[in-house]
């Protein structure tokens, strides 16, 4: 992962997006900021907590993304409209929770909300899709035959005969939810109401094409898709951490490799997921999975496909520095204080 790298001279292009990043994103966190927002976000807990039994009956777990969607998508176009900002709506369906045209951008922001009881680890990091960033990243596990990160949304796009510059943003709100009560988050030791600016793809090589921290999920290959694409058997977790404990995991990972294949050693400096083999003959990235649950876990080699749900460490994209190499802050955060 990298950070944005403060240039002697930056392109026309990216002086005129990074100034434009900077704008919007100042003008969004005005809005997320307030007491206004704040207030609104504060009724709606009111109402889940006095309708939680229903609510917790009748609809998913997470009943604080839809009302937080609203709220946010209300706000918003009530300031674009007093400030004479909005010119349309992005018909794109390849775009965030909300998409709008002003006068000189379109402007992408996705609302995330993550429930601190059972999702915890996701609070310092920013999981994102590929409709949601037009980022162009470089493969992941291995620089030349490692996997591909999408990135589904234009740097532009056209309007009204024109092209205007596709920003993005991602708005990010903790709240509590243990299956009994539900309340927004109010822990002293952490903000718990952030804003993010996601780099548009032009400004790529100033974080170096690289941000993603690690993978929360991946896609993998399925029975279907051919018998060369079982999983392989690696053993239980307690052979496995044996082998890595006494530094003989990769000699005993090859014996499950087959003789006809050409596989070279990929490792990858991850918790979860540590080592990694190519199938040079097939193109194949194959990967160390655990699998089943506590008490019962065992490790496959099984053949991925691509990544589902990439994650950025959200200290990366805060320090940053517009066309006039100004610093601001492109990562902002708050606590609940009503």
């Amino acid at each position: 992962m990298s950070i944005q790298k403060r240039m002697e001279t930056y392109t026309a292009e990216q002086i005129a997006m990074l100034n434009l990043e900077k704008k919007y994103f100042n003008f969004l966190w005005e809005i997320f900021s307030s007491e206004e927002f704040e207030k609104s976000l504060k009724d709606s807990e009111a109402y889940i907590i006095k309708n939680y039994e229903v609510l917790h009956r009748k609809w998913d777990n997470n009943k604080f993304k839809v009302p937080f969607e609203r709220i946010m998508r209300h706000l918003l176009y009530k300031k674009l409209i007093e400030n004479d900002l909005i010119v349309d709506i992005y018909p794109s369906p390849v775009s965030g929770d909300m998409g709008i045209v002003t006068k000189d951008a379109i402007i992408n922001i996705d609302a995330k909300t993550i429930n601190a009881k059972t999702n915890s680890g996701d609070i310092k990091w920013l999981q994102y899709l590929p409709n949601q960033t037009s980022f162009r990243h470089v493969r992941i596990l291995h620089e030349e035959y490692g996997l591909e990160v999408e990135s589904n949304l234009p740097e532009y796009d056209t309007y009204n005969n024109g092209s205007l510059p596709v920003l993005s943003y991602f708005l990010k709100a903790i709240y509590y939810d243990d299956n009994k009560s539900f309340s927004l988050d109010r822990n002293e030791f952490r903000d718990s109401l952030s804003l993010v600016c996601f780099p548009n793809g032009v400004l790529s090589p100033l974080f170096e094409n690289e941000l993603i921290s690690g993978q929360k999920t991946y896609l993998y290959y399925k029975l279907r898709d051919g018998k060369y694409y079982k999983p392989k058997l690696i053993g239980s977790k307690e052979v496995v951490d044996n082998w890595i404990e006494t530094g003989t995991f990769f000699a005993e990972v090859k014996k499950i490799i087959p003789d006809t294949l050409k596989w070279e050693e990929v490792e990858r400096e991850t918790a979860r997921i540590k080592y990694s083999y190519y199938d040079i003959e097939n193109n194949t990235l194959w990967i160390v999975v655990r699998r089943g649950t506590a008490g019962n876990f065992i490790y496959n080699l099984e053949a991925v496909v691509g990544v589902d749900t990439p994650r950025v460490d959200l200290l990366d994209l805060k320090d940053r520095f517009d066309g006039e190499n100004k610093h601001w802050l492109g990562y902002k955060s708050k606590k609940f204080t009503l």
